[in-house]
């Protein structure tokens, strides 16, 4: 029986190389998968596939590894585990909207590197589609790639192959530590950038066995998610391993970029390692992953102990002004922008008060810092026009590589809410509305949910989010910026014109 029984995988997953729709078996990198069925008819989803070996134990606070190869074959039907991460607190000020948070029922793990595939090629398998790599947000403390409203199924049935991936967060994503840059010859945190890269080169191995051309694909995020789409265009680590980008509220775009250098990373950690009765990497990687979370996401005087992206010298050799300044970064089409109401949420976690300083800020924290006696109003101004510079900034420098580079403002406020609020774009742009708990969309909504992920589809293909019966959208040009305004219409508008109002 046994015998039979790998036959019958082998015939399967053989089948499956010329079809993929006829078993929905899949060989991958470490064994074979099997599709589940997707929201749509012609879509098939692959949920929970290893793209690295589970960061535990020693490979706590290393490089990905490998993925250990399984017998037998996958089920695709369950995301695999959200990565631990950082417990949200209540927020403070104005009761405001929040974008939907995905995964957040899916259980946490440290064993969580698992990525998810969307895909409508099953009756055309030859097809070379564009493939959108979805990149989570959540401030690199939580979020997960899991979730209706992160699902691919919208832009698969529309062409795509979406991916969407869970890499580490928080103090197991971004630790440094001078034992840590001992054991990467002078580098250490970013590992949380390193499983993206990861989940790259895994999309770039295998995705053309789901019907998705490896030599195109765009990389997509929102908030951190988009930072990390900037981060991606900075690093040497990840070229050749996406050719698009699409930054939404790219916190880290452009420039000022607040990221630490990881000399002075390390000595913090040293400091929380002596905190935490554990001095050594040896005996931090001993602590129980719900221990370690504990203690380094708890209040420590007035501010949380801080963990994100570092100049290590090898993922990332500058901050990333210099790097776009100096045009070293990823010559690849751009699409870049922000809601017209950033400030309302990012801000609803920041006392307002005098004094204002918000430690954790990847944005320099003098960006946003009110005068002394502001109100929160003066908070989320700072914000608005600090997000909208980034976006511009990066744009403006992208366009200097000879690059194409696209700008837009999403200034419609979704049902329930006075505020086009942060990351409120994706939702639309994923065509991921019926997905949503709110359910009270109006044909407006509808439109926009419409016209948004056929632009994003269009730039997926060609690098052009521009096609036909959709409202032009203009080159950024320094010189006579035009943006793309989504909202009760969608329209180009002078930069100039937006700024007045």
């Amino acid at each position: 029986m046994a015998v039979w029984r790998s036959v019958l995988v082998a015939a399967l997953i053989w089948f499956s190389s010329s079809a993929v729709a006829a078993a929905a078996v899949v060989p991958v990198t470490g064994g074979a998968v099997e599709g589940a069925p997707g929201r749509f008819a012609d879509v098939t989803a692959y949920k929970g596939i290893p793209y690295a070996a589970p960061p535990v134990g020693d490979l706590r606070w290393r490089p990905p590894q490998p993925v250990k190869a399984w017998e037998g074959v996958r089920k695709g039907d369950a995301y695999g585990n959200s990565c631990v991460q950082e417990p949200r607190t209540a927020a403070t000020g104005p009761a405001v909207r929040t974008p939907p948070r995905p995964g957040a029922r899916i259980a946490a793990s440290e064993d969580c590197l698992y990525l998810n595939v969307w895909t409508a090629a099953n009756a055309k398998p030859r097809d070379k589609r564009p493939v959108i790599v979805w990149i989570h947000g959540g401030g690199f403390s939580t979020g997960s790639g899991s979730g209706p409203t992160a699902a691919g199924d919208g832009l698969a049935h529309k062409g795509a192959v979406v991916v969407s991936m869970n890499y580490r967060l928080n103090i197991f994503g971004f630790f440094a530590h001078p034992e840590l840059q001992g054991e990467g010859k002078g580098s250490a945190g970013n590992y949380g950038l390193m499983d993206t890269v990861a989940a790259l080169k895994w999309v770039k191995a295998n995705i053309s066995k789901f019907g998705g051309d490896p030599n195109n694909v765009t990389i997509v995020g929102c908030s951190s998610g988009g930072g990390s789409v900037v981060l991606l265009m900075a690093s040497r680590e990840a070229r050749g391993l996406f050719h698009r980008a699409i930054a939404q509220a790219a916190a880290y775009s452009g420039s000022p970029v607040d990221v630490e250098p990881v000399t002075k990373a390390a000595a913090f950690g040293a400091d929380l390692g002596v905190l935490l009765k554990a001095p050594t990497i040896a005996k931090l990687r001993e602590m129980p992953a719900a221990e370690i979370s504990r203690l380094s996401s708890a209040p420590r005087g007035d501010a949380k102990f801080p963990f994100g992206p570092v100049i290590d010298g090898r993922f990332l050799r500058a901050d990333t002004s210099t790097i776009f300044a100096e045009r070293r970064q990823a010559k690849v089409p751009l699409i870049a922008g922000c809601t017209r109401d950033e400030g309302a949420t990012l801000s609803v976690s920041i006392p307002y008060a005098e004094g204002f300083v918000d430690k954790r800020a990847p944005i320099s924290s003098s960006l946003v810092t009110p005068p002394p006696g502001s109100t929160g109003g003066v908070v989320v101004t700072a914000w608005n026009k600090m997000m909208e510079r980034t976006v511009h900034d990066l744009a403006r420098r992208q366009r200097q590589t000879g690059q194409l580079a696209f700008v837009y403002k999403f200034v419609h406020a979704p049902p329930g809410t006075p505020f086009a609020y942060h990351c409120a774009d994706y939702i639309y742009a994923m065509d991921n509305l019926d997905t949503a708990p709110e359910g009270n969309w109006t044909t407006t909504d509808r439109r926009l949910a419409e016209q948004l992920s056929r632009y994003w589809l269009n730039f997926a293909r060609t690098g052009d989010p521009n096609g036909r019966g959709l409202p032009l959208w203009p080159v950024y040009e320094p010189g006579n910026p035009f943006v793309l305004v989504q909202g009760e219409t969608v329209e180009a508008q002078h930069y100039t014109a937006i700024r007045a109002r």
